[in-house]
């Protein structure tokens, strides 16, 4: 009788033909692809915040930095002013400076005029004709990233700041009283005249158009 002879496998050895385990379950795969997902998803809201942050001033402020008229162009005479002065002697912002005649009925008196937040001077321009036919003295001038002024993404800090910057032109380098000076804001311009007003216990006249 013949015998029959087993051979034990060496430790480790697996047999090929044997069925294969499955690498990852259902479940796992499905989990895996639903973390890509929401990873994906939130790197797009974080992007989408992110660009909506850097280009929020954008919604409020619309300005150019084209001047295309001046008071000269409406027959005024005017002078053409750049004051605020940093610290490397840049001047950062600029204004016109419309004198009233000297038999003026407000001869001695200045207003300052706070623009709208969109476009430049020259969109104030017949505003600006309106306040001289009133015998007053006018000052405006282009927030920083208007106009001729410093080019650089406006904010409501930065307005206030420079009104602030625009008074400061008038009592300090052209030693007007501040009890002369009256602040017209238009539009947004009226809510930094107010505060502007606030800030300095001036006189106001905010026009919300």
């Amino acid at each position: 009788m013949a015998k029959i002879k087993r051979h034990t496998p060496p430790p480790g050895w697996k047999n090929p033909l044997a069925p294969q385990q499955p690498l990852a379950s259902a479940r796992w795969l499905l989990g895996g692809v639903a973390a890509t997902v929401g990873l994906a998803a939130v790197c797009v809201y974080i992007t989408f915040c992110l660009l909506f942050w850097q280009g929020q001033w954008q919604l409020v402020f619309k300005p150019s930095r084209t001047i295309t008229a001046t008071p000269a162009t409406a027959g005024m005479k005017f002078d053409e002013i750049s004051f605020d002065a940093t610290e490397t002697g840049i001047l950062r912002l600029n204004g016109w400076w419309i004198p009233a005649q000297p038999n003026a009925p407000y001869a001695t008196d200045t207003l300052l005029l706070l623009h709208d937040g969109s476009g430049s001077l020259s969109d104030s321009l017949p505003q600006l004709q309106a306040l001289h036919t009133l015998g007053i003295n006018v000052f405006a001038f282009d927030y920083r990233g208007f106009g001729k002024s410093l080019d650089v993404h406006p904010s409501e800090a930065t307005t206030y700041e420079d009104a602030d910057a625009a008074w400061r032109y008038l009592t300090d380098t052209r030693h007007l009283s501040p009890s002369r000076i009256v602040l017209d804001g238009v539009g947004l311009g009226a809510a930094i005249a107010a505060e502007t007003a606030h800030r300095q216990s001036a006189g106001t006249r905010a026009d919300s158009r």
